[in-house]
This record gives C-alpha cells, sequence and structure tokens, in this order.
C-alpha cells in the first residue's frame, strides 16, 4: 500500500465491524512475520492468512488491494478486484485506471461494490481478461497437451 498501510487497513477493519463479512488479511510475502502477529494481536477477529492466495481468491467476495499481484490472480478467478487508496497517493500500474478494477477512496465504497450499485463495465473486463490472462474455460490442459504433441 504507498499510503499508510496501518490506517487502511484499520479503516476497513471498522468498516467491517457489524457487518456480515469475513474479513482476511493477507500481508505480501516479504512483510516480517512480527508484522502477522502484530496485526493478531491488534485485531483478533480479523484472520491474518499465511497460505498461498489462489484458495481464498476463488471463493471470495471482494479483494481489496493494491499494486499487488494478488489482484491479476483475482481477475483470473473472477472475483472483484478494488485498489484501495485511502491516502490518494495513487497505485502503481492501477487496475482501476485500465477499468477492470474498483477504485476506492473511502471505505463507504466497499458496501456500494457489494451491494451492485457500482458496477465495472463487464465487456471491458471480459475483454481485457482475454488479451492479459488468456482463455478461462477451463481447456488449458487439453490446450496444453496439444501444443506438446504438436512438438513430438
Amino acid at each position: 500500500y504507498e499510503g499508510s498501510p496501518e490506517k487502511a487497513i484499520r479503516t476497513v477493519v471498522d468498516w467491517a465491524r457489524g457487518k456480515k463479512v469475513r474479513l482476511i488479511v493477507s500481508l505480501h510475502p516479504f512483510d516480517p512475520p512480527q508484522a502477522r502477529q502484530q496485526l493478531r494481536d491488534l485485531y483478533p477477529d480479523v484472520l491474518v492468512y499465511e497460505g498461498e492466495s489462489p484458495p481464498l481468491l476463488a471463493v471470495s467476495d471482494l479483494v481489496l488491494c493494491q499494486h499487488s499481484t494478488v489482484a491479476i490472480e483475482a481477475l483470473a478467478f473472477n472475483t472483484p478486484v478494488a485498489e484501495i487508496d485511502l491516502s490518494g497517493t495513487g497505485v502503481l500500474e492501477s487496475k482501476s485506471d485500465e477499468g477492470v478494477a474498483y477504485k476506492i477512496t473511502k471505505v463507504s465504497q466497499i458496501d456500494d461494490i457489494l451491494s451492485g450499485e457500482m458496477t465495472l463495465d463487464a465487456e471491458l473486463l471480459h475483454s481485457w481478461c482475454n488479451k492479459n490472462l488468456g482463455p478461462r474455460d477451463g481447456m488449458a490442459t487439453e490446450r496444453a497437451v496439444h501444443e506438446i504433441e504438436a512438438l513430438v
């Protein structure tokens, strides 16, 4: 997070209180282990996740991030992505600037996304995913086998 990660996490945790949501925080793998423990101590109701992200992304309703490959992975799973920029510092390589992620400048926008009030251009999103991620039709293995057989 280009702004204050502590502020962003605190703001999202405060937003989640009393709502029917499960907030899971996954820090960057390079973050020190004590940062994870500090989050657990500060926010005991928040799950601080340390595993691989794809299983979580596949079952999430929304992924909040900023400048992370997690955004690309979430898009590959058709999981909506929102880039959080509460400090107004901008997002490096922003997916919201490309129209395929939501831009969160105030935490109340999360409600708008989850309720369906705020939407993305589905055609643009589909086109971007096809161009940048390739087909997501469950046929990757068959395509790989075909390419390997063509080489043999």
